[in-house]
């Protein structure tokens, strides 16, 4: 079994909840995020690290299921958070994520500034 971890840009705007929504395409048809890779900017093999800080995140904002295949988004003050977990060792010696995850956190700001929101999926 593995963990394939995803982040998306997409418009301002489209998501209006939390947690556990859906991406559609131009059509209107419902698809799913990990197909959709025109909007994907972030990728991470079983990091687990991660998994857990964004499934915690999850819970925080109102999520009830178990944290596989479900969205979450992200904003600027929990990608202050993440940043702040990640600089001051929160992953306990993940030392080979650390660059990945701090280049992810420069370009998720740098997609908020520019108008998108910021989404984590993950499936295991």
């Amino acid at each position: 079994m593995g963990l394939d971890q995803y982040t998306y840009k997409v418009a301002k705007g489209i998501i209006k909840q939390s947690t556990d929504f859906t991406f559609r395409n131009e059509e209107g048809k419902l698809v799913s995020p990990r197909k959709n890779f025109s909007f994907k900017f972030g990728y991470w093999r079983k990091h687990y690290a991660l998994q857990h800080f964004m499934e915690n995140l999850y819970k925080l904002k109102g999520g009830k299921d178990i944290f596989n295949c479900n969205t979450l988004l992200l904003t600027e003050s929990d990608i202050d958070i993440l940043e702040d977990a990640v600089r001051n060792n929160y992953y306990h010696g993940v030392k080979h994520y650390k660059q990945r995850d701090l280049g992810f956190i420069k370009r998720a700001r740098k997609a908020i500034a520019n108008g998108y929101d910021v989404v984590y999926y993950s499936w295991w």
